[in-house]
């Protein structure tokens, strides 16, 4: 076989290669983001479920979403000829019980849904910045449900907080 056999012609116009490539570069650190995020949740709900189960539910769905929107986010690599996962170093978040864990769960509790919180408003403001840039109407309609979607979950972290600081 030829080598020129091997090489798939890019489906992209010259002119916006570049600009798609921008574009692709933000939408790997989102999903970098997100597979993180959903790698290292596990932990959270063991350390939460027994004392703040409102708040291990919350994270719960935060993660079930964050993964369904890393495959939207693969599968759009993929149409652009792309791997479809990054790779990704996982990391742990810095907190732990002491000895007394009822008496420490809200504070932990507070420091992780603060942390998603900042996590997605990093994510939507990587997305806001991709949809203005993006060109297909596909493209723009999978951004804007992945943002609508980080939109209401940061308006449900801010709820949860809320009601976390005023028990």
């Amino acid at each position: 076989m030829k080598p020129s056999q091997n090489c798939r012609k890019s489906p992209i116009p010259p002119q916006t290669v570049s600009e798609t490539a921008a574009v692709l570069k933000t939408v790997e650190r989102v999903l970098e983001s997100k597979l993180i995020t959903g790698s290292t949740a596990q932990a959270d709900y063991i350390l939460l479920e027994k004392d703040l189960p409102a708040t291990a539910r919350l994270l719960s769905e935060l993660s079930e979403s964050d993964r369904r929107h890393a495959l939207l986010l693969g599968s759009l690599r993929r149409d652009q000829g792309l791997p479809v996962f990054p790779p990704f170093s996982s990391r742990t978040y810095p907190y732990c019980l002491l000895e007394d864990a009822d008496s420490h769960a809200p504070v932990v509790a507070a420091r992780i849904l603060h942390a998603r919180l900042a996590e997605k408003e990093t994510t939507s403001a990587a997305l806001r910045y991709t949809l203005e840039r993006a060109r297909g109407e596909a493209t723009r309609s999978l951004l804007q449900i992945i943002l609508s979607e980080d939109e209401a979950q940061q308006a449900a972290l801010r709820a949860q907080l809320q009601r976390l600081s005023c028990s």
